[in-house]
């Protein structure tokens, strides 16, 4: 999000790739919620994934910050079921 460009326009939820080539999940989670502070919001993070099954490393991407975590293939059913879960926080 570039601040001069962007004004006090901010997603209001952002779909997630867990392996990015130039950083990966963990980092731009980090990066979003800095900016989250900048516009007194909190943007809700879907982590998508197509190694995880749950366990251990959905509990880190929960720890790091983000707000779901879905595995590939995704379905409109599993979209669904994320952001609901996401509203009723």
């Amino acid at each position: 999000m570039d601040r001069k460009t962007q004004g006090n326009h901010y997603y209001r939820l952002s779909p997630l790739h867990f392996l990015m080539p130039v950083m990966d999940g963990f980092k731009a989670t980090r990066r979003i919620r800095e900016e989250e502070e900048f516009y007194g919001v909190h943007i809700p993070i879907i982590a998508l994934t197509a190694h995880t099954t749950g366990g251990e490393e959905a509990n880190r991407m929960i720890q790091a910050g983000m707000d779901f975590h879905l595995t590939k293939p995704l379905s409109e059913q599993k979209l669904l079921e994320a952001i609901r879960f996401i509203q009723g926080k």
